[in-house]
């Protein structure tokens, strides 16, 4: 079963003799005084992406099998129905899932490589982001051609989307739980910018 592998530890010298850091690429930086504590770190950040990536990939199943069920709705780019700029949208939304679907190879099959730290995280934050726009640009879509009902099965990805998003983001910085604030249809509101209530965490 694949699963993401990242393993780079750096090894250092310090008062107490080796000092062992881990380094993420969402800017995370973690030492530790004996290696097993180190290892053990990159096992739960590991299993948290693993995690994350099932949510990356339902995400992206979901934008690519709705692509392929309008894929007869857009036109021809000398349409004149405006065909030009249906053209040019399908050609985005094309390009953005071949995109993430490179990414996701990227993420699952070189997380081992030199540098694999940071670049998972790199890759997961480029597809979500190509994600997002392709979750607007399908509701944009869908609303021009009078299927509002569609729209809510991307409003359901998209706070899947920023839920992940955020989770990537904020990996092993904070000991608080954040828990979103979302409107109705994001998916529709290009301006929306997440607004989290902060709650301790019981112990």
């Amino acid at each position: 079963m694949k699963s993401i592998k990242l393993n780079e530890i750096h090894i250092t010298q310090n008062r107490k003799g080796k000092g062992y850091f881990v380094h993420l690429g969402n800017g995370i930086s973690r030492s530790f005084d004996a290696k097993k504590d180190a290892m053990a770190f990159i096992g739960i950040t590991n299993a948290f992406l693993d995690t994350e990536f099932q949510s990356l990939l339902s995400i992206y199943k979901h934008v690519s099998d709705y692509y392929n069920t309008v894929w007869m709705c857009f036109e021809s780019p000398r349409s004149r129905k405006g065909g030009l700029n249906l053209f040019l949208t399908e050609q985005e939304i094309a390009d953005n899932i071949q995109s993430v679907s490179k990414l996701l190879h990227l993420i699952m099959n070189r997380s081992h490589h030199v540098n694999g730290n940071y670049f998972v995280f790199i890759h997961f934050n480029t597809a979500l982001e190509l994600l997002e726009n392709t979750l607007r640009t399908l509701a944009a879509f869908d609303l021009q051609q009078s299927r509002n009902h569609a729209v809510g099965t991307h409003d359901v990805q998209m706070k899947l989307l920023l839920l992940t998003q955020h989770s990537i983001k904020s990996f092993a910085k904070t000991s608080t739980a954040r828990l979103f604030k979302l409107p109705n249809h994001i998916s529709m509101d290009k301006t929306y910018t997440p607004d989290f209530n902060y709650l301790s965490v019981v112990a």
